[in-house]
């Protein structure tokens, strides 16, 4: 097989597994996480663009989102409240990842590589639709905390809570307003 062919049929996102700090009753793989992150920045940029409220590329805010967290394959997962504690630390693990990325797809044509590359470093999109991809992210991880919940893991809760006040410090006026189109809408 090909070294094209291995990075085709490379599983690697399949196989890390989100939320290893936390005690869970399920379990969500980076695959499960980008591809839910990757459905809900295209439903958010299509409300965007249906309400007029901003002009954004649902299909570039989904394919985006759907790379967002490529680097884990190589340099893991980081609690994002370690990160939140330690801003020198996450500032060191952005520069990780950013270099990580660089390794990702070798085996490609130097052309697919910066295609790929720029859709997981956010290179190709606009600063609102960089918004989205956060946004969308955060919803993702809300979402699982949710079932979480709704299993009876109480453990969850207090991350329930510091996710709702993370969300609730992005201000984008172009959020604000889909907040009053979308009732209920974190």
């Amino acid at each position: 097989m090909s070294d094209v062919s291995d990075l085709l049929l490379t599983r690697r996102t399949q196989q890390l597994r989100r939320w290893h700090l936390h005690a869970t009753n399920g379990q969500e793989t980076l695959a499960e996480h980008q591809a839910q992150t990757a459905r809900i920045a295209l439903e958010v940029a299509l409300l965007l663009n249906n309400y007029k409220i901003a002009e954004v590329d649902p299909d570039k805010c989904a394919t985006t989102a759907l790379y967002h967290d490529e680097a884990e394959t190589l340099v893991s997962d980081v609690s994002a409240w370690f990160k939140y504690l330690h801003p020198e630390a996450r500032a060191a693990i952005h520069e990780w990842e950013r270099a990580a990325v660089n390794e990702l797809w070798p085996a490609y044509p130097p052309n697919v590589q910066l295609a790929l590359q720029g859709r997981a470093l956010q290179q190709f999109i606009t600063e609102i639709e960089q918004q989205v991809v956060k946004y969308a992210d955060s919803l993702s991880a809300l979402s699982f905390i949710r079932e979480e919940l709704k299993r009876g893991n109480g453990h969850m809760g207090a991350v329930h809570a510091r996710q709702m006040a993370a969300m609730g410090t992005m201000q984008w006026p172009w959020l604000e307003e889909l907040r009053r189109k979308v009732k209920d809408l974190p």
